[in-house]
């Protein structure tokens, strides 16, 4: 259930960049997810799945590359308009 809490962080700062500056849709997120970080990249796109129905945004595309390391990095957020 880690990925749910942290996923909602990654939605949440999401919906915070899209308020900010002032654009009118989340296209993707891309997410970078160490090999050894304890999360599971299957389960990440579930609690995304799960959740997104619950934002302003919920066309926007997810995306996840790995990497090795312990590491879990927000890398963009694509806005649009």
């Amino acid at each position: 259930m880690h990925e749910y809490a942290l996923m909602e962080e990654v939605l949440e700062q999401a919906e915070g960049h899209l308020k900010s500056e002032g654009a009118q849709a989340v296209r993707q997120i891309v997410l970078r997810v160490g090999d050894v970080s304890g999360y599971s990249v299957e389960s990440l796109r579930q609690a995304y799945e799960a959740l997104r129905g619950s934002t302003t945004f919920p066309e926007a595309e997810l995306v996840i590359h790995g990497s090795a390391g312990d590491s879990i990095i927000l890398e963009s957020i694509v806005l649009e308009g």
